[in-house]
């Protein structure tokens, strides 16, 4: 990281997916919530990404190099990444979630301020509208079909349409690195 060498993991979210190969540009490390997290662009979504170190069960180097973004803060990255604050602001509504219980720990643990109502495998959070529109439709589609919004159907839609968009992102080839 502090070299700036591009590497190769391979990664498990454990979400029954099994371990997925990604080439990454290690940005920081945080230690938050009894684990330890790289941030890191992801070449594989295109994106900055949060990766637990201990789902990380091999990496290499790729023999490539990278510059870090100037001023770059992975603990402010992060604290921005996980401010769950979408209930603060009005216009709120509800939103109805169904997952494994794994799964819904998670995320019940991550947007406890937003929680209403909480079963084993089912969720209500009360969340800003705007975030529901930006934010959190790809927040949500991180997790597979780990989980399933119920409601509201707006929100439903919206994932269903980055999921689209990613996928043909990924049916061309013009992404792909010619090596």
């Amino acid at each position: 990281m502090a070299e700036g060498q591009t590497i190769d993991i391979s990664y498990d979210k454990r979400k029954g997916e099994g371990a997925v190969e990604r080439r990454i540009d290690p940005y920081g490390l945080v230690y938050r919530q009894n684990y330890w997290y790289v941030v890191a662009f992801c070449h594989l979504r295109q994106e900055l990404r949060t990766f637990r170190i201990d789902r990380i069960s091999y990496l290499s180097y790729s023999g490539l190099f990278f510059e870090r973004p100037d001023n770059f803060s992975a603990s402010k990255y992060l604290k921005n990444q996980w401010s769950f604050d979408w209930e603060a602001k009005e216009p709120t509504t509800m939103v109805h979630v169904r997952g494994k219980p794994e799964v819904m720990d998670y995320l019940c643990q991550n947007m406890h301020h937003c929680l209403m109502e909480r079963g084993d495998e089912e969720a209500h959070f009360k969340i800003n509208v705007e975030r529901i529109e930006n934010k959190l439709p790809a927040f949500l589609l991180s997790f597979g079909t780990g989980i399933q919004v119920l409601e509201p159907k707006s929100l439903r839609n919206k994932m269903a349409e980055k999921a689209r968009q990613l996928a043909k992102y990924y049916e061309t080839s013009e992404h792909l690195d010619e090596s």
